[in-house]
């Protein structure tokens, strides 16, 4: 919704592409340290077993 209306302007695709990725890259950052949190969390430790 919100990019429609910044394309709209004069992003060219391109360019939202890379703030598309960039954005998609730091989710997928954000679920690796998470990931990585919950596996060394004490109290998931015993509890989850994958």
């Amino acid at each position: 919704m919100l990019q429609r209306h910044v394309t709209a302007q004069t992003d060219p695709p391109l360019a939202q592409n890379v703030h598309t990725i960039s954005i998609f890259s730091h989710g997928v950052h954000s679920n690796i340290l998470l990931n990585v949190y919950e596996r060394r969390a004490p109290w998931k430790t015993s509890s989850s077993s994958e």
